[in-house]
């Protein structure tokens, strides 16, 4: 038996109260007819995952009556990922959406962009006081965040930022100012280096803001000072197993690899998960300069594995709960609020 259900069926409760299973009549005997002990089985089993499927969905679709009516709700978009730096964001947002007395309505979505879309969709038609999410990619967003602002929803991007599209529609934006901190990042890597320098970058998601402003920032400060050049880009897609991937590919057809520079923790962990694995010493053999800042990471550099890490706390969550009360209760304009980041490298370590 196929069991479905079309998407006005969501907004009608069921009622399995008056639900009658009649059997036809028969020559047997008083008209009961003659069913199998499996058949029997069969049925009751039915009837009943009707009833849970209803019930679950009436449950859920009465959440939002459950609140308080006083709470303002924010619709968290949590994106799948292999990086610890993003679940202590997520986690940072819903501590101090909690501290704020705001609910946090949290809807998982695929590593894909049409994903993070139909979500924010969901959002939209639940009417969600205010969506909170780091877009993948920083173009292709125009219709979404039209449609919320019909809505009169506040869109806050978080950690990456939307670019504006043909109607000037944008998202606000609480993050890091990625072009500042890569231009430090290569300042501080050029203080460092002597002689001949072989440098490849793991980049993150092709045509995401934080990707171009660091690649940006690293290349223009490489530039003016003359000595080096990123040898090699490669897309890591800021996923652990991809830069494990990259970094080992590489070693074993013998590329020759100084410096690494990582774009987000997630690469930068599986590069040196590679690098050991390949029989080298990560921050000996070969120089990590790195973004990100989850403790696993800043640990690292205690450890001497990584040479500078431009740390951006995901500690984030005052700033954007700041940004969506502002949002919320608001006239309407948009919010962009830059963090500063810091440098954190071996030497001041004592490494």
């Amino acid at each position: 038996m196929k069991l479905s259900f079309s998407a006005n069926t969501a907004y009608r409760k069921l009622d399995f109260r008056y639900a009658v299973l009649e059997f036809p009549k028969t020559d047997y005997g008083k008209g009961i007819p003659r069913v199998n002990k499996d058949v029997k089985v069969l049925i009751v089993i039915i009837v009943v995952l009707i009833l849970v499927v209803a019930l679950a969905i009436d449950t859920n679709l009465q959440r939002k009556d459950s609140l308080p009516s006083t709470s303002k709700i924010l619709g968290l978009v949590v994106t799948v990922t292999e990086d610890s730096w993003k679940d202590e964001l997520e986690a940072s947002i819903q501590k101090a959406a909690g501290d704020h007395g705001m609910a946090v309505m949290p809807l998982m979505a695929e590593r894909n962009q049409n994903a993070q879309i139909d979500a924010l969709r969901a959002l939209i038609a639940y009417r969600a006081d205010v969506i909170v999410f780091s877009p993948l990619v920083e173009n292709g967003w125009d219709k979404v965040l039209s449609e919320a602002k019909r809505a009169n929803i506040p869109i806050l991007a978080v950690d990456k930022a939307v670019r504006s599209g043909r109607g000037g529609i944008t998202a606000s934006y609480v993050g890091y100012d990625y072009h500042a901190a890569a231009v430090e990042a290569a300042e501080t890597m050029l203080k460092t280096l002597e002689g001949e320098q072989t440098i490849v970058e793991l980049c993150g998601t092709t045509g995401a803001y934080s990707v171009r402003e660091i690649a940006r920032g690293l290349r223009e400060t490489l530039e003016k000072d003359g000595r080096y050049r990123i040898n090699y880009s490669v897309c890591g897609e800021f996923m652990r197993s991809k830069g494990k991937e990259i970094v080992r590919g590489l070693l074993r057809n013998h590329y020759k690899i100084d410096v690494l520079i990582s774009h987000n923790d997630a690469m930068t962990l599986g590069a040196i998960d590679a690098i050991e694995q390949e029989g080298k010493v990560p921050g000996e053999d070969i120089k990590i300069y790195a973004f990100g800042g989850a403790e696993e990471v800043v640990s690292l550099v205690k450890e001497g594995k990584i040479e500078c890490l431009v740390q951006c706390d995901p500690g984030l969550g005052a700033a954007v709960m700041e940004a969506a009360a502002s949002l919320v209760n608001g006239d309407g304009e948009e919010v962009s609020r830059l963090i500063e980041t810091s440098i954190i490298t071996k030497e001041a370590q004592g490494q």
